[in-house]
Formats: C-alpha cells, sequence, structure tokens
C-alpha cells in the first residue's frame, strides 16, 4: 500500500479528535507528511497496545510464551539456546528490577526517616525555626 492509499485508509481515524482547524491544517500538509504522522500515530496505538499495564498482563505474555513453546513443532539446538539466553537475560532483568525497587525503597524511607527526626528536633526545641527567632 503506498502512501497515498494509507492516508486515505486511515486519516478519518486520525482527525476524529482533533478539532475542525487541526484537521483543516493537517489535510493542508502535504501527503509525505501527513503520511509520517499517521504512521507515527498507528506506532504509538500499537506499542500502547502492547503494552502491559498490570502484573498480571506480564504473567500472561509469559503463559503465552509457554504455550507457544508447546505448540512449536520441533525447536533446533539453536533456537533453544536463543530461547534459554532471552530467559536467562529476562531473570537478571527481573533480579535487576527488584534491587531497583529495594534501592528506591530504602531512599525514599530514609528520607522520611530524616523528615521525621527534623520534625522531632523542631518540636523538642532542639532545631531553630522560623518561629523560634521571633
Amino acid at each position: 500500500m503506498g502512501k497515498i492509499e494509507t492516508v486515505a485508509k486511515y486519516i478519518n481515524d486520525f482527525l476524529k479528535d482533533k478539532s475542525p482547524e487541526a484537521a483543516d491544517k493537517f489535510r493542508a500538509k502535504g501527503v509525505d507528511k501527513q503520511y509520517s504522522a499517521i504512521m507515527a500515530w498507528r506506532r504509538k496505538l500499537r506499542q500502547e497496545a502492547q503494552t502491559p499495564e498490570s502484573a498480571e498482563a506480564i504473567v500472561d505474555y509469559i503463559k503465552q510464551a509457554r504455550v507457544l513453546i508447546s505448540n512449536a513443532a520441533e525447536l533446533s539446538a539453536d533456537e533453544l539456546a536463543r530461547i534459554t539466553l532471552q530467559v536467562d537475560q529476562l531473570r537478571e532483568y527481573l533480579d535487576e528490577y527488584k534491587e531497583s525497587q529495594r534501592m528506591r525503597k530504602i531512599s525514599e524511607l530514609e528520607r522520611r526517616q530524616e523528615e521525621i527526626a527534623r520534625q522531632l528536633r523542631e518540636l523538642r526545641g532542639e532545631e531553630p525555626n522560623l518561629f523560634n527567632s521571633l
């Protein structure tokens, strides 16, 4: 499908949430610019559709991988090695993610601890504040 056909096919969906002025302005652009904008919009839609929004969605994707593997007619040693590499990299990523989450939580708790300590010193009169100096 060429640029003109692609623009013709998707332009109405692309413009449906736009104001009449924005639609007119878009239609005044050349086909190349229209095509680029529509293709970027379509990529964004596909990416949003593929982005899991919960842990359950991620688990479903992993379960789908199991089904794909079990439905494969036969996997060569090379193909199994490639799959194993991806699984190992996923496990490493999950470990790094958990560590990152743990460190983020520690930082947040330390920040809150410092804030609580500062408030305690202030309440005990151990730290000058704006009102004590008046």
